[in-house]
């Protein structure tokens, strides 16, 4: 059955209030503070001369990646910076998925960008969230990303995040977004292609 123009038109003015929600707070002003300061603590630790001097003059600084209870804590504080919803609520459908992304992204050759690519997406996909996924997925990814020494440069915007959801982007498209802020638009109208390097 056909949506309505009246489904469309609501849809959009909640589209635009969650865009200005997401640039109010930037996801940004410590949207990611714990988080981010538990993987820089880990890199720290991790990529200190003093714990293995070899690694440190013969190796690049090692990785450092969120953990399950990292993603469960940014989608708790996430949802008390942007509610959209009344009904939205912290709640963990899957702790297993949560774990099977991170091992996914550990295990992806590349770069950091590459390796936040299949971060994004899979938080994006994974619905391991009662609430707040795509917001999760995007706090999460720049948490990454910054952690490990990289800029961040996508700025936040919701129907980037629903054409991530809709598998609208390819894997270079929103590695390019990552990395350098640029992304075509979002359109449901032309035909929707599988995400593929």
């Amino acid at each position: 059955m056909p949506k309505s123009r009246h489904h469309y038109s609501k849809n959009l003015v909640s589209r635009r209030h969650f865009r200005l929600e997401w640039q109010r707070h930037s996801v940004k002003d410590s949207s990611n503070n714990d988080v981010m300061r538990s993987l820089i603590r880990r890199s720290a630790t991790n990529n200190n001369p003093n714990k293995d001097p070899a690694k440190a003059l013969n190796g690049p600084p090692e990785i450092v990646y969120p953990s399950v209870e990292d993603l469960i804590e940014l989608n708790k504080h996430l949802l008390l910076k942007i509610r959209m919803k009344k009904a939205d609520s912290h709640k963990v459908l899957s702790h297993e998925r949560i774990s099977h992304i991170i091992d996914r992204v550990k295990v992806t050759p590349g770069d950091i960008y590459d390796r936040a690519v299949v971060l994004i997406s899979e938080l994006v996909h994974a619905h391991a969230f009662d609430s707040g996924n795509r917001r999760t997925a995007y706090a999460a990814t720049r948490a990454f990303i910054q952690a490990n020494g990289e800029r961040f440069r996508a700025k936040p915007d919701p129907r980037v995040m629903q054409g991530i959801r809709e598998r609208f982007y390819s894997f270079d498209e929103i590695k390019g977004w990552l990395k350098d802020g640029q992304i075509k638009e979002f359109s449901r109208f032309p035909e929707h292609k599988e995400q593929k390097r």
